[in-house]
């Protein structure tokens, strides 16, 4: 049986990643660069040698929210 407390936990997105594209590593663990479009996050995480990273869209801190939570 996998202990999941010794899984690694992905990286904590912090508010100055807001309104940017971030491009994570790999294992989808670490946020290993950002731009202001998803092709400039490609880009800086392909310069640092991350060959196929995984891009994701930050909102902005002040984006309204959709929905409920439970």
């Amino acid at each position: 049986m996998i202990d999941a407390s010794k899984l690694p936990r992905p990286d904590t997105v912090s508010q100055e990643f807001g309104g940017q594209w971030i491009a994570w590593d790999g294992d989808n663990i670490h946020i290993v660069a950002s731009g202001a479009t998803a092709e400039e996050a490609k880009q800086n995480a392909l310069a640092v040698g991350v060959s196929e990273p995984t891009l994701e869209f930050v909102p902005p801190s002040d984006a309204a929210f959709g929905g409920h939570l439970d």
